[in-house]
């Protein structure tokens, strides 16, 4: 089974839904910075890296997918 996401069906919003959620949360708990340390900026340009990547495999717009099973 393909995962084709939640938002909308669309894995790209699911994962800015994602980054929201973990800015929020990191934002009024601080522990993400405690675990990774040095790798705390690292983890925010994966972040990014994973954006880029599901907006090139990404084809169509949002919503908008030829092969769904209704």
């Amino acid at each position: 089974m393909k995962y084709r996401g939640i938002v909308k069906r669309s894995r790209t919003l699911d994962a800015a839904v994602l980054v929201a959620v973990l800015g929020a949360v990191e934002l009024n708990f601080p522990l993400l910075q405690d675990m990774l340390g040095e790798w705390y900026g690292v983890s925010y340009i994966f972040i990014a890296g994973l954006m880029a990547y599901l907006r090139f495999v990404t084809t169509g717009p949002v919503g908008q997918k030829d092969d769904l099973e209704d």
